[in-house]
């Protein structure tokens, strides 16, 4: 498949077959602007994340994720702003910072509130945004508190994405207190997290690029969720990306006990 502004070859393939289980699988940073995959199992959930960086100095999207106590899987996905090297330290000390509370276990509210620090420490003219997330497979349920970032997208089976809007806070380095909004997540759904370099072009309005991404996600649930056949699709429809992007897809590998019958 191709089209304008798309470099078919550059995007891995989906399938590709999944890393072992670390306790924090943090991104690489890559070197050059062209489309990377990382692939983590954790617990019950197996997260792909596929990102562009459109500076050879790296970026400032980052995202981490870690098992939890009780069979849950949480994880953040963020960007801080501008590109280059700057937003690179920045996302760089982001993801670091979060790597180690996912670790530790801290919950969503408590975790944003210390990654608003790390904003604030690097400068007084800067936001960034976050969206952090919890997966409980048995129990069928999904956890996403926000800190000004875009909403999550989940597809349910034979369906067409829907986007899910946590309760709206402002952005890291605004302190403020958050708390989670639930969501239904099965074995047949797949969900989405994704940055605004996915959806952000020049010449379209930000709710434009969320309906293409949207229609683009059709069918991609269960077993066939793919950050990368998603990133192939939503860049035929709206080009290359002209900023750092990045989409991570969360799917179940094995139905939840309490669903079999």
């Amino acid at each position: 498949m191709s089209s304008a502004g798309f470099d078919s070859e550059a995007l891995p393939e989906a399938g590709r077959p999944p890393a072992p289980l670390s306790l924090v699988a943090p991104l690489a940073r890559p070197g050059s602007a062209r489309w990377h995959l990382s692939t983590t199992r954790a617990h019950q959930v197996t997260t792909e994340a596929c990102w562009w960086a459109a500076d050879d100095g790296g970026g400032g999207d980052f995202f981490e994720v870690a098992a939890l106590a009780g069979g849950r899987v949480g994880m953040v996905i963020g960007d801080a702003p501008g590109s280059g090297a700057r937003a690179a330290r920045l996302g760089s000390r982001l993801g670091n910072g979060a790597r180690g509370l996912l670790g530790a276990g801290t919950p969503a509210g408590a975790l944003l509130e210390a990654l608003d620090g790390i904003v604030q420490d690097a400068g007084v003219d800067l936001i960034a945004t976050a969206l952090c997330v919890v997966i409980d497979a048995r129990a069928g349920k999904a956890e996403l508190t926000s800190a000004g970032h875009l909403p999550g997208l989940r597809v349910a089976l034979h369906g067409v994405g829907e986007l899910l809007y946590p309760n709206r806070y402002p952005p890291l380095g605004i302190t403020a207190t958050r708390s989670a909004s639930r969501y239904d997540f099965g074995w047949d759904d797949g969900m989405y997290l994704f940055t605004d370099g996915m959806v952000e072009r020049h010449q379209i309005s930000i709710d434009a690029g969320l309906g293409a991404l949207t229609r683009a996600s059709a069918g991609l649930s269960g077993a066939m969720a793919s950050a990368p056949e998603l990133a192939r699709r939503t860049t035929q429809r709206l080009g290359r990306p002209q900023d750092d992007a990045m989409v991570v897809s969360l799917r179940l590998n094995a139905r939840p006990a309490l669903d079999r019958g």
